[in-house]
């Protein structure tokens, strides 16, 4: 086809079931490239015809095709990106295959390696990938050209060379400048289609077994640069680091900047609620603390003065070290101050990473919850409710050293405080994700397989760690089946025909299963009484 370079963004597979929202990433690279003066769509497998963009590739439609990877979908990814090769090769025509994304930076290699991605975008992309897309242009026609040749003096990216060696070409350390262009500037900029998914919320979300209030126009802003926190299980923590030549620091935006997004959300599409998708957002250092105290001023005083309705809400991620500060007589205590003034400010929900109720778990490289322990997170969960803020707890039940035990008194405290009022939201496996501190230690791990359909290439993809004991290790794998045989079961007695199921319903079908493959049936009963009691009360209340 003749005209401007055209490019197709592709979301990865990894819907879950729980929610569904358009991706704040690939729609600002689209942004950048819209004003560059290419064409460039948008394909979520959630919501859009994966067939009708393959007959579109057929038909020699796009330049350039890229996903954004993750791993725990990696052979998923795989096989789609050969799809699309496939369809590419009948239009005759060649197009660059790319992956970008945490989940390819810090496993580059292995992208590459499986075939399906000629080029990996390295960190926060957006001017790389246009820098590339400008060079693509010049050579637009021309099927001889390398890819050396058209990413000459690109940093940010990784590819193989004709000797099938990888060629890293790191990005400089990101700047506070820089940052805010990406997540300020150019996100004022950006259009999110909003309405059309808060439209598919509203027909496909069951909204049940919440105690946090769901809200449709829900609208999702980053304001960090990457998590300053130091889990074992997490990659976070290293994404920005793998993508340059040198470390560099937490960055942030100014609470002005964070209050402006908000505003321009609400003016732009109408929220009514926003999740700070940041694996931290209150970051927890002393900046970062102030941060907050000076946004939720700033939303309380537009509140009060009408520029913003009241009943907008906010949601977040946050540690339980965030709400902890250190007394000289008393030793740590909880920040009530801060819970009050986020409560005053519409803080509805608060995610808590707290992975388990063991003391001994929390200590171990597996989870790494360093000077936290399981009275803090009591306390502050404890504080939360007090305070009218929902927290939502999450959980991990195949940590590595976990005994039935472990699973069993981290269950009970987490379905008691459901019961309080609190929400959850579980994994069964500790997926074994590359650049976590755990993945670089000698914990076995189970992986699966994928096969290239093309060229018989097999690539083995680390899935999660095996459970040390053998009877947690014996229920990780059957865990998902039995959860979703749990749903579905209640599904039918309750007759529902929507789709998107709430995190906390899954989270406490996955403890029912958990109990049941464990041979506690006590347990599973306990907590099904728990379940329906609650499932009766909200129906009793609609």
């Amino acid at each position: 086809m003749s005209g401007p370079l055209s490019v197709l963004l592709m979301t990865s597979k990894s819907w879950i079931g729980f929610n569904i929202a358009p991706s704040t990433g690939l729609y600002r690279i689209r942004q950048q490239l819209l004003k560059s003066g290419f064409r460039c769509d948008v394909l979520d497998f959630d919501v859009h015809s994966e067939e009708e963009y393959l007959t579109k590739v057929e038909s020699g439609e796009y330049d350039v095709i890229g996903m954004s990877v993750t791993h725990v979908n990696m052979s998923a990814d795989l096989e789609t990106m050969w799809n699309f090769r496939k369809a590419s090769k009948k239009s005759g025509k060649r197009c660059v295959f790319a992956a970008g994304g945490q989940e390819a930076t810090l496993n580059c290699r292995q992208w590459l390696f499986g075939g399906g991605v000629d080029l990996v975008f390295l960190g926060f992309a957006e001017e790389e990938f246009d820098s590339f897309c400008r060079r693509l242009a010049e050579v637009s026609g021309r099927a001889d050209f390398a890819l050396p040749e058209v990413t000459a003096g690109i940093n940010g990216i990784a590819f193989m060379d004709v000797d099938g060696k990888v060629v890293y070409k790191p990005s400089p350390a990101l700047t506070y400048d820089r940052f805010r262009k990406f997540s300020y500037l150019n996100a004022l900029d950006t259009d999110m289609p909003y309405k059309d998914y808060w439209d598919i919320v509203r027909k496909k979300r069951i909204d049940v077994f919440n105690n946090a209030e769901f809200i449709v126009e829900t609208a999702r802003l980053y304001t960090t640069s990457h998590c300053p926190r130091r889990c074992g299980f997490c990659s976070s923590q290293s994404f920005v680091s793998a993508s340059q030549d040198k470390a560099s620091p937490i960055l942030m935006l100014p609470a002005e900047d964070v209050f402006a997004l908000v505003l321009n959300s609400i003016d732009k599409y109408g929220a009514r609620g926003f999740l700070f998708s940041d694996d931290d957002f209150p970051v927890g250092n002393e900046a970062g603390i102030e941060r907050m105290f000076g946004f939720c001023e700033l939303i309380i005083q537009a509140k009060n003065e009408g520029r913003m309705p009241r009943e907008v809400k906010l949601f977040c991620q946050a540690r339980v070290a965030d709400f902890l500060s250190t007394d000289g007589n008393r030793g740590k205590v909880v920040r009530e101050d801060l819970i009050r003034l986020m409560k005053n400010a519409g803080f509805h929900n608060i995610g808590l990473g707290v992975e388990t109720f063991s003391e001994r778990l929390l200590r171990l490289p597996s989870v790494n919850k360093v000077g936290v322990t399981v009275s803090d997170c009591r306390g502050v969960i404890d504080a939360l409710l007090k305070g009218g803020i929902v927290p939502q707890i999450f959980i991990i039940l195949g940590i590595p050293e976990s005994t039935p035990g472990d699973l069993i008194q981290t269950m009970r405290i987490a379905a008691d405080y459901l019961c309080k009022g609190a929400d959850i939201v579980v994994n069964a496996k500790l997926h074994a994700y590359p650049g976590s501190p755990l993945c670089d230690s000698d914990y076995p791990v189970s992986f699966k397989t994928w096969e290239n359909p093309h060229s018989g290439q097999v690539t083995d993809i680390a899935d999660y760690f095996i459970p040390h004991d053998k009877t947690v290790a014996g229920i990780i794998d059957n865990v998902k089946t039995v959860t979703e045989e749990v749903v579905e079961d209640i599904k039918k007695e309750r007759r529902w025909d929507r789709t998107i199921i709430p995190k906390s319903l899954v989270g406490f079908a996955t403890f029912i299963a958990a109990a049941k493959l464990l041979d506690r049936k006590d347990v599973a009963d306990d907590f099904k009484v728990i379940l329906y009691r609650m499932l009766d009360t909200e129906a009793a209340r609609n």
